[in-house]
C-alpha cells in the first residue's frame, strides 16, 4: 500500500538508545510506503538514525535534566519524504555546526546526513532544542559527486 501524499506520521519516544531502532523502523516503512528505491530508503534509515543518535548523545548533555522525548514526524508530500527529529533539550551553542575534524571520534552525523538526503537543515534555540529536517525526494535524479561532497559547516538558523 502506497502512501498518500500530504499524509504526516508523528512518533514520540524517550531520548534513549534503545529506542533508536523503533525510529529506524518507522522511517523505513514510511519510506517504503512512498515507493522510495531500495538505496533511497536504506539513505533515509541511516540518516534518520544519525538525527536520532545526535538527540541521545547531545541533546540533554548540558541540560542538567534527565533526557525527555524525541519526536520524528513523517511527511509525504509533494512527491518527497520529510523527516523531522525534534528535541527540547539544550540547542546548540554556535549558530553553525563545526566542521569535521577527522581526528575527533563522532562528529560525523551531519555530515553524514547532508550526504544522503537531498535536504537538511537545523533549527535551533539554546536552551529550548533542536529541530533536524531532512527531505528525501521521490523522484531521485543522479547526483553528481561534487554535490554530494560534505559542507564544511551547516548553518542553523534561530527560529523554530
Amino acid at each position: 500500500m502506497c502512501a498518500s501524499f500530504g499524509e504526516a506520521l508523528e512518533l514520540r519516544v524517550p531520548s534513549k538508545p534503545e529506542y533508536v531502532a523503533i525510529v529506524r523502523t518507522f522511517v523505513t516503512d514510511m519510506a517504503r510506503r512512498i515507493a522510495l528505491s531500495s538505496s533511497a530508503v536504506e539513505d533515509v534509515r541511516v540518516a534518520a538514525s544519525e538525527a536520532c543518535a545526535n538527540v541521545v548523545c547531545h541533546a540533554y548533555s548540558d541540560s542538567g535534566r534527565s533526557p525527555d522525548r524525541m519526536l520524528v514526524r513523517c511527511t509525504a508530500s509533494d512527491g518527497r519524504l520529510i523527516i523531522e527529529v525534534a528535541d527540547n533539550g539544550c540547542g546548540l551553542k554556535n549558530r553553525a555546526v563545526p566542521a569535521c575534524d577527522a581526528d575527533d571520534e563522532g562528529g560525523l552525523g551531519l555530515i553524514l546526513m547532508r550526504g544522503l538526503m537531498d535536504d537538511v537543515s537545523v533549527d535551533s534555540v539554546p536552551k529550548r532544542g533542536t529541530t533536524v529536517r531532512m527531505v528525501k525526494n521521490l523522484d531521485r535524479r543522479p547526483v553528481s559527486q561534487e554535490a554530494r561532497l560534505p559542507r564544511e559547516k551547516i548553518a542553523v538558523s534561530s527560529a523554530l
